[in-house]
């Protein structure tokens, strides 16, 4: 019989629903915590202010900060959140047009892995993935953030649909690998394309099916012309030693650095892999004299074990960059979490039970010692944490809050007795504790690690005009800067009047200088280092 049968139905259960339900529940999701917040990490402030940069001096090959080209990864990400802000100007502020496209790479990716990597008839399978990918994501903070690592995961998803799926005709094949080539080069630079590469290497050399491999061939080629293009446009604009000296798989090779000892920023970056990795191995292990000749399995396999091998050989990574495996390990954590025997599958239940009850206890205790004194314990350690929150809060959250918790409760209690059934309580959960983060805790976050309230007290201070050099900045100060006042961070080597320094309050001052300090400020939680505005200012050469 020609085609694939669907499954045959289990007497007392419903049938799964249409796909696009979990579409919209992932895209829900995102939302809650995507809009409503300034950047509160790091890597986030740095490409928001790389996309006011592109906007605001054009320099679209090579966005800068501070007068320097960041091109750690080809500024694919740093195009997209540009566009999304020029696109919604004037209609959300600028930090959350700029996460506008993270949701579509994170929906590009979900689309890819569920419609095109799985038959059509098997929607079970499909829910079942789709739920590990997002039970794994609702531990991951960067995505609810621009992080360019979700192109890359996307781009991750596209390779395992080309490869899955040995009944697609091969114009059909070779157009995905294209385009999983193409985004995977532009977003997560030479590490990720040399994954991806390597993964289609492996597949055919251990498949062996010609029509295949030369669709492989036609989309790797078709693949690298974006970032081929890309790459002599900047030849001609600045050069390429930049790009060479900051692409960490570049540099490797160039700058004579020994390879291996990777992995100490990828053990940090596992949690958010829970609980695919387990679900995973079982998977594999339970098939594992099918890996080398179905596709679906050897897939995902290869392009984790060329992840893993990659990531070891270019050690120094973020702990981000573990974000785009998911892909394969949702793909392989599907089977698994479907042959989980009823005991196991009750481990993973009541595992992730406990794990959101105590983070939603958590929060609500720690919103009741902020702004109600009780619990003591609470109260002392927010008031420790951040001295300066002044408490506030609005009833119509508080009340929505407490209804989404107890809707979480009633949905999780009704649960059928599935194989899904672990990951649904599990993505329920999340989705709640997730809304709850942002009912209860944005305003004491956003005084704790956002960079907008002393940015706009800094702006206040600044000249309409002149010359702003900095000293021990970092990029992400640097960008703050940018986006919030509209003023340029001049290198140090700049003569300017004005300065803006870094200084460490528990050691030695890192700036030392004579002038009239106008302005010293800091983030919330950061208590080590102070922002100093100086103006007049004239360094010493003192040592």
């Amino acid at each position: 019989m020609l085609g694939h049968a669907p499954p045959s139905p289990i007497p007392g259960q419903r049938p799964h629903p249409p796909l696009y339900w979990l579409l919209l529940w992932v895209s829900a999701w995102m939302l809650i915590g995507l809009l409503g917040h300034s950047p509160w990490r790091a890597d986030e402030m740095v490409q928001l202010g790389l996309a006011v940069d592109v906007l605001d001096s054009e320099h679209w090959l090579a966005p800068s900060l501070g007068g320097q080209p960041i091109l750690e990864t080809p500024p694919w990400a740093v195009w997209c959140s540009a566009l999304a802000i020029r696109l919604f100007v004037g209609v959300m502020p600028v930090h959350d047009a700029g996460r506008v496209p993270g949701l579509l790479a994170l929906l590009l990716a979900f689309w890819a892995l569920l419609r095109w990597s799985l038959p059509r008839l098997q929607r079970r399978d499909r829910w079942a993935v789709g739920l590990s990918l997002f039970s794994a994501l609702s531990l991951a903070i960067p995505a609810h953030a621009a992080a360019s690592e979700l192109w890359t995961l996307a781009a991750f998803a596209l390779l395992m649909a080309a490869l899955t799926r040995p009944d697609r005709r091969w114009n059909r094949t070779a157009a995905l690998v294209g385009a999983a080539v193409a985004l995977a080069g532009l977003s997560g630079g030479a590490q990720a394309l040399l994954i991806a590469v390597a993964t289609l290497a492996t597949c055919g050399l251990v498949l062996r099916q010609r029509s295949h491999q030369l669709a492989q061939v036609v989309g790797v080629l078709a693949g690298v012309v974006p970032l081929a293009v890309w790459l002599v446009a900047l030849q001609h604009a600045v050069g390429l030693d930049e790009w060479a000296r900051q692409d960490p798989l570049i540099a490797l090779l160039t700058q004579g650095g020994r390879p291996g000892g990777g992995y100490s920023s990828e053990m940090r970056g596992v949690l958010w892999s829970w609980p695919l990795w387990p679900l995973a191995l079982m998977a594999l292990w339970q098939r594992r004299h099918a890996v080398t000749i179905n596709p679906r399995l050897l897939a995902p396999a290869a392009l984790l074990a060329c992840a893993l091998l990659v990531w070891w050989l270019v050690p120094g990574g973020p702990e981000t960059r573990v974000l785009p495996a998911l892909a394969p390990l949702a793909l392989l954590a599907g089977p698994g979490l479907l042959a989980l025997r009823r005991g196991q599958a009750q481990s993973l239940y009541w595992f992730g039970l406990i794990l959101f009850a105590c983070l939603v206890t958590l929060l609500w205790l720690y919103w009741s010692g902020t702004h109600l004194g009780w619990p003591a314990f609470a109260a002392q350690r927010s008031a420790k944490l951040v001295p300066q929150y002044a408490s506030h809060w609005q009833p119509v959250a508080i009340v929505t809050a407490g209804l989404a918790t107890l809707g979480a409760v009633a949905i999780i209690v009704k649960l059928r007795r599935t194989p899904l059934r672990p990951l649904l309580a599990w993505c329920t959960a999340a989705s709640v504790t997730w809304t709850l983060v942002m009912l209860l805790g944005s305003g004491w976050l956003e005084t704790a690690r956002g960079y907008a309230a002393p940015m706009r007290s800094l702006a206040a201070q600044l000249p309409t005009a002149g010359c702003i050099s900095g000293s021990n900045l970092s990029l992400a100060t640097i960008a703050a800067v940018r986006v919030y006042t509209g003023h340029r961070i001049a290198p140090i080597s700049a003569n300017c009047s004005w300065r803006l320094a870094t200084v460490n309050r528990r050691k030695a001052e890192s700036v030392v200088a004579s002038g009239q300090v106008v302005w010293q400020g800091r983030r919330g939680a950061d208590r080590n280092e102070v922002l100093v505005l100086y103006k007049g200012f004239t360094q010493s050469h003192d040592n």
